[in-house]
C-alpha cells in the first residue's frame, strides 16, 4: 500500500505542477502513504517485540524472507511523500532505506551465492530478485 499510495501521490503532484490536477489530492495521497508506512513500522516493531521467534522463522524461510526487502524500499518511497513537508526527516528515511536495502540484498543474495539456502530457493523466483531491484530504484 505504501508504494502505491506514495507513487500515486507523486504522480498526482507532477500533474498538479502541470496544471492538470488539484495539488491537494497528491499531497493527501502522499501523506496517507507516509501514515500507512508509519503504522506498518509500529506494528512490525510490536510483532518483533512480542513474537520474535515467528519473525525469525519468517526471515529464514527461503521464499518469504525476500518479501521483507519491501520494508526498506517502502521507507525510501515514503521519504518522497514526506520530502515537501520535512526534508531532513525525508533524507534520513531515504538513507536508512538505501542502507537497509543494500544490507538485505547482501545478506539475502549472498546467502544464495554461498549455498546458505535450500536448493529450491536458488531457482530464479521474483522474490529472490526483490532485494537487488529495490536498491537499484531510481526516480
Amino acid at each position: 500500500m505504501v508504494l502505491g499510495l506514495c507513487g500515486l501521490g507523486t504522480g498526482w503532484r507532477a500533474a498538479a505542477r502541470l496544471g492538470l490536477a488539484p495539488a491537494w489530492i497528491g499531497e493527501m495521497l502522499s501523506l496517507l502513504g507516509v501514515a500507512v508506512w508509519a503504522a506498518w513500522l509500529i506494528l512490525y516493531a510490536a510483532r518483533w517485540l512480542n513474537d520474535r521467534d515467528a519473525v525469525l522463522v519468517e526471515a529464514r524461510d527461503p521464499t518469504s524472507s525476500f518479501f521483507a526487502a519491501l520494508a526498506p524500499v517502502a521507507t525510501m518511497i515514503a521519504s518522497i511523500g514526506l520530502a515537501p513537508h520535512g526534508a531532513g526527516a525525508a533524507w534520513v528515511m531515504a538513507l536508512a532505506g538505501l542502507v537497509g536495502t543494500t544490507l538485505f540484498a547482501v545478506w539475502g543474495v549472498g546467502g544464495l551465492w554461498m549455498g546458505g539456502r535450500a536448493v529450491e530457493a536458488t531457482r530464479r523466483r521474483s522474490s529472490t530478485c526483490r532485494p537487488s531491484e529495490g536498491a537499484s530504484w531510481r526516480p
